[in-house]
């Protein structure tokens, strides 16, 4: 049967850096994803075509 052992049972330090890890990337995930928002909500004010094209 295999363990059901938790990652920072076996290794506290890897799990830290893992879980700040993770939180970097998903802060950095949101950052982009915001910025194609307002990227497309810049478009769609300027009224220049770009969002028609996209869809």
């Amino acid at each position: 049967m295999l363990s059901t052992c938790s990652l920072d049972e076996r290794d506290a330090v890897l799990a830290a850096r893992l879980f700040e890890l993770h939180g970097v990337f998903a802060i950095t995930l949101g950052v982009v994803a915001l910025g194609h928002i307002a990227a497309a909500v810049r478009h769609m004010l300027r009224k220049d075509g770009i969002v028609r094209r996209m869809l």
